[in-house]
């Protein structure tokens, strides 16, 4: 009799990857006893903390997380990790933050190898200003990172039409509490951006205290583009290009109508 064709595997996600790799034994990386994304397997935001400063908006993943879970399919924990670069956990979050208001302190080589092997495993980092514009201390050092990072990879701006801005809502332009910079900027690596620059403090935009208030004035539309791009980053750091498919198209511009 003719063998039955065995049914391909669906693609894995990004998270699923990383679940395998720490299972599969990168050992010198995870933690014996450790598990890949908590027993739940919800999406945690893991924030940088390299000490003072490392965290302005403290209410701002939390903000953003809450929105990702209403408004998508995606579990997510409400507070987000913080992290230093040493952390046995750092494997454990795909979605990294990397923000501050004034200059970076410098980053080791070892610690530049540790984040390049989690970006290269398929993880994500999001850098965000939350004050100051091109030039200034905090952008002057976030390049240096990022060059530190990923060497091969400079910076450089995200075509409008790239698949970031359409990987859940059709956007037109990067938003923010401030208007410093018309652009996001990435750093390629293996056709993805695994390294996000935002100027225009995207995490001011989400901050909101315990009891409701916003924490910044910021134009209510201005803050909805805001996480429209938060939700966008999720997914797109989740799902990689495939909204790059013309097939989608129409439903999302069904979703954008509604």
């Amino acid at each position: 009799m003719p063998r039955r064709p065995t049914p391909s595997r669906p693609p894995l996600s990004r998270r699923d990857f990383l679940r395998l790799l720490s299972a599969a034994g990168a050992s010198a990386l995870i933690p014996r006893g450790a598990w890949a994304l908590g027993p739940s397997s919800k999406l945690v935001f893991g924030l940088l903390d390299y000490g003072p400063g490392s965290d302005p908006r403290p209410t701002a993943l939390r903000r953003l997380a809450w929105e990702v879970v209403k408004r998508t399919s995606v579990e997510a924990e409400l507070e987000a990790q913080h992290l230093s670069v040493d952390a046995p956990e750092l494997f454990l979050r795909p979605f990294l933050v990397l923000a501050g208001a004034g200059a970076l302190p410098p980053l080791s080589p070892a610690h530049a190898a540790r984040l390049r092997t989690h970006l290269t495993y398929g993880g994500t980092l999001l850098i965000d200003s939350s004050e100051g514009g091109p030039g200034s201390p905090f952008d002057q050092s976030a390049r240096a990172w990022a060059a530190q990072i990923l060497p091969k990879a400079p910076l450089q701006n995200l075509p409008r039409k790239h698949v970031l801005y359409k990987s859940f809502y059709l956007l037109d332009e990067p938003s923010g509490r401030a208007r410093r910079s018309p652009y996001l900027e990435g750093a390629e690596l293996d056709g993805r951006f695994a390294i996000i620059y935002s100027q225009n403090d995207l995490l001011g935009a989400w901050a909101r205290d315990d009891l409701g208030m916003w924490e910044h004035e910021v134009d209510p539309r201005r803050r909805e583009l805001a996480f429209r791009l938060g939700v966008n980053l999720v997914m797109y750091s989740m799902c990689g290009d495939y909204k790059d498919d013309q097939v989608h198209l129409p439903f999302i511009r069904k979703r954008r109508r509604s």
